[in-house]
């Protein structure tokens, strides 16, 4: 893949890239009985054609990151053309490290070099049109102070808080998985509308950041 350049006064550059598939995990092979939480989060992701963001919370353990993952898995099975992102954000080292292999898979010139803003890259070149169809998924998010609290002075950040670096794209969709419901509220367009979900060993919530109508996918 050649290198795209990510600088906004370079839109001209930009080529359709072809979809990719940025996802550490194979699919579970015994994922069952989960077929009414697949389609609420899918409706509620796909429901019209504009930029959506879904908070997956619930308690440890009651299969947050599953759910995403099996989604991904079937979207990609119905051969939607879509690039699938993965970015586990458990840690600012672990966000770090996914948003540069993320640069480096998307081909976006310029994030190699040291003093680059990769997040501020990816955010650039997601939030154009010509990045095509994609979800990005943000894994863990489980520490809140970590995305609404500013930077310490002279970081690679800036003065920007990592919640600020989200792309936002009518062909884009986002996902957090998180054990606190307070990142979702911490959205740029504050998530408010909450469906709760049942399950057997635990009590997982998807919540939106609109409200759509009608039920369409990609």
């Amino acid at each position: 893949m050649h290198a795209r350049d990510a600088n906004p006064d370079n839109r001209s550059d930009f080529q359709s890239p072809s979809s990719q598939w940025i996802v550490p995990f194979e699919r579970n092979a015994h994922f069952t009985d989960r077929n009414s939480e697949l389609g609420h989060l899918e409706n509620t992701l796909f429901s019209n054609k504009q930029f959506a963001k879904v908070a997956v919370s619930g308690l440890g353990g009651v299969g947050k990151t599953q759910l995403v993952l099996e989604l991904l898995y079937r979207l990609r099975e119905k051969n939607e053309q879509f690039s699938a992102i993965w970015i586990q954000a458990t840690t600012l080292e672990s966000l770090d490290q996914g948003y540069h292999t993320v640069a480096q898979r998307l081909g976006i010139r310029g994030s190699g070099g040291e003093d680059a803003n990769t997040k501020k890259l990816v955010q650039s070149f997601l939030s154009d049109d010509s990045a095509g169809h994609w979800v990005l998924v943000f894994d863990n998010a489980d520490d809140v102070n970590m995305w609404i609290d500013k930077p310490e002075p002279g970081s690679q950040q800036a003065s920007t808080r990592l919640i600020d670096y989200i792309p936002r794209n009518k062909n884009g969709r986002v996902i957090f998985t998180t054990r606190d419901r307070k990142v979702s509220e911490a959205c740029p367009s504050e998530c408010d509308r909450a469906a709760p979900i049942d399950r057997r060993y635990g009590h997982t919530n998807v919540t939106e950041s609109s409200h759509p109508q009608g039920a369409r996918r990609f």
